[in-house]
């Protein structure tokens, strides 16, 4: 059980398309499910230690970087703009997918059964999946979402207009963008690190050093908002999670008679043999190319074939084979 507030209530639940029937019993279970279902998706999404500070300030974060993680904000990174929407949605759906799942098993003295109505058809386990797994997956997006926020903005890139020796061992560091600034937290100045001390919003920050220093009024200024991020990757599923995949670049080149594969500049466990092909299945997910894989060679020849455009029509024929079950 989590230990810090819910971000969703069972209100949540009322309308739209995770909407969730409910009636006087069910409520504590909903409750249970929004509070596991946070704790699980966060802590994978964030890493333990940011989970556990960003946790500490819910349900109304203080500081400005949690307040925009669970709002949304509208940002801009590399001269393009982002409407990042926040963690709501994504809690909302990930709890849908988990509760619809085991919405059918009923818990009795003599173990579990399945429910049953009496005026209407319960769904078929499989639409049950399909249909959950869709919420599910829009989940995925909203978590991909957040993800991007976090890696786009962690470093932040300050350049002043002037620093100013106070001569009493503090300086005064005049910026246009006071953004994600904090009282205490580190930042980089020209390759030293110091601490932010008072700051004016959109105007000025003060930091502690000896007098007397030389810093050039235009200096740049680095700092990390979440230093601590540790989170992991989630992928869409689908069939209960048989099938998991992101879109990827895979390259292939020769290695003797066996092809190295690398997957996004990783080398892959995987391999593929050129007198009999290997076939892996890590984790219980089938690992495939969907459509828009793309496939470089990192040489104009490979062992055993004549050419790259060979090996690539090999490949499509074994891919077209497992397709059809041989």
């Amino acid at each position: 059980m989590s230990q810090f507030t819910s971000i969703l209530t069972i209100e949540d639940f009322k309308a739209g398309e995770t909407r969730i029937s409910q009636n006087h019993f069910e409520k504590d279970t909903l409750k249970s499910y929004i509070s596991e279902v946070q704790e699980d998706v966060l802590k994978k999404l964030l890493g333990v230690n940011l989970y556990l500070e960003f946790g500490a300030q819910l349900p109304n974060p203080t500081s400005r970087k949690f307040n925009d993680l669970l709002n949304g904000v509208v940002y801009t990174c590399d001269d393009n703009t982002f409407d990042y929407t926040g963690l709501k949605r994504m809690l909302k759906y990930f709890t849908y997918n988990e509760y619809v799942n085991d919405q059918d098993v009923q818990n009795t003295i003599i173990g579990n059964v399945s429910g049953k109505s009496r005026n209407s058809e319960n769904l078929t386990p499989n639409a049950t999946l399909a249909f959950s797994e869709a919420k599910n997956n829009k989940g995925v997006d909203y978590y991909k979402e957040a993800r991007k926020f976090i890696e786009d903005n962690n470093e932040q890139k300050r350049v002043s207009s002037s620093i100013v020796d106070n001569l009493n061992n503090t300086y005064t560091v005049f910026v246009s963008d006071t953004l994600y600034m904090v009282t205490g937290e580190k930042f980089i100045l020209n390759g030293d690190e110091y601490t932010f001390g008072a700051i004016t919003e959109n105007n000025n920050f003060t930091f502690n050093a000896d007098s007397g220093l030389n810093f050039p009024n235009e200096s740049e200024i680095i700092y990390e908002i979440f230093s601590n991020f540790n989170g992991i990757e989630k992928n869409k599923s689908f069939f209960g999670g048989a099938i998991s995949w992101q879109m990827a670049t895979f390259t292939i080149s020769a290695a003797g008679a066996n092809l190295n594969i690398t997957k996004d500049s990783t080398r892959s466990k995987a391999r593929f043999n050129l007198f009999e092909i290997e076939i892996k299945i890590v984790n219980n997910i089938l690992v495939f190319l969907p459509n828009g894989v793309k496939i470089d060679f990192a040489s104009d020849t490979v062992t055993g074939y004549a050419s790259p455009e060979e090996l690539a029509d090999q490949i499509g024929v074994w891919i077209e084979e497992a397709n059809a079950g041989a």
